[in-house]
């Protein structure tokens, strides 16, 4: 779901933020984590380039995003995952 933040890095370690993708189509004890044994291959793309990056783990259902430290980004960062095609 969309949702926007403030960030800016400590000046000498780099922040981190722990992504999860999800799906769900009811009530919330519905939801079930996107794993990789499910067979939906899962995109994870971070824009605009610049001062950080995505890591993502096998399985692909979590993604970290890693801002550099000092790090104080102007614009907005769009973190964005696709599930299937």
């Amino acid at each position: 779901m969309p949702s926007r933040v403030a960030v800016a890095s400590h000046p000498t370690e780099p922040t981190t933020f722990l992504l999860e993708a999800r799906l769900w189509s009811g009530p919330a004890n519905d939801r079930e984590s996107i794993v990789a044994s499910v067979g939906i291959p899962l995109t994870w793309t971070v824009t605009p380039a610049g001062a950080w990056h995505l890591e993502t783990t096998p399985g692909n259902n979590f993604s970290k995003v890693v801002l550099e430290a000092g790090a104080a980004p102007m614009a907005p960062i769009e973190v964005k995952v696709e599930a299937g095609g």
